[in-house]
């Protein structure tokens, strides 16, 4: 999971973000005073397909909205190879499509000295600020990189399924838990804590848990790892809820 966590750069604020939760009276990041800053997030590359003339040959002649390379590189003389990437994260990092155009991703900043690897063009594909879920989306036509993360992908697949199987026993007496995040857009960091509560929301196993191990601003969004349970997309970080505890935005959690 740390492999393919990413730090979240939003450079402007949207005129239309909301100033409060839904249904609350809890302030929505960033807090008014603070609303003419950049600031900073987290989430997690959750998938990655290759394209050739806007065709993932792969996955049955999926076609791409793109018949060439959409990323910041190609403006000029794309290429007609490339990868798209969907990144996790949560809404309320980037609300909207004027925020996702002031976006940048940071890949792979595991310390401070490091090789930069900078994604300047995001696209925001999905998001509902009710259960705080976002997917964002960007392309490169780098067959090291889009092969790098594809390998990663796949690694963390089967590691996931092997993790599941191993806690699923005891996930309700151990209530293991961790974040891999970019606190305070530093480089990323491990956190590592208990769950002390779960709910079921609907019928349908939409659950939230609380949790605590320990984030910081700039966490926002990153994914949350419960040994033993498993939700698709992955659980992720909303911040703190009206009684001071961590709470992730509630997932459809396997059983």
């Amino acid at each position: 999971m740390a492999d393919l966590t990413v730090r979240i750069h939003v450079g402007k604020v949207s005129p239309y973000r909301p100033m409060f939760w839904p249904d609350s009276d809890r302030i929505y990041k960033p807090p008014k005073e603070d609303r003419g800053k950049e600031f900073t997030g987290s989430g997690r590359i959750v998938r990655i397909e290759q394209f050739k003339n806007g065709v993932n040959e792969e996955d049955g002649g999926r076609e791409s909205d793109y018949t060439k390379c959409w990323c910041s590189k190609c403006q000029i003389s794309p290429s007609n190879v490339w990868f798209e990437c969907s990144v996790d994260t949560a809404t309320h990092n980037v609300v909207d499509g004027v925020e996702a155009a002031h976006t940048s991703l940071r890949l792979f900043f595991d310390r401070e000295r490091c090789d930069k690897v900078i994604i300047e063009k995001v696209y925001l594909i999905y998001n509902r600020i009710d259960d705080d879920k976002c997917w964002l989306q960007f392309a490169t036509c780098d067959q090291s990189l889009g092969n790098r993360l594809e390998n990663m992908i796949n690694r963390y697949i089967t590691i996931q399924k092997k993790v599941y199987e191993n806690y699923k026993p005891n996930r309700d007496t151990d209530k293991l838990t961790f974040i891999v995040s970019h606190p305070h857009g530093c480089p990323k960091k491990v956190s590592i804590g208990h769950w002390m509560t779960r709910e079921k929301r609907d019928e349908h196993d939409s659950t939230v848990f609380t949790y605590s191990a320990c984030t910081c601003p700039g966490s926002s969004g990153a994914n949350v790892h419960f040994p033993g349970y498993s939700g698709f997309p992955e659980f992720v970080h909303m911040g703190v809820n009206d009684l001071g505890f961590n709470t992730c935005g509630a997932n459809i959690a396997s059983y």
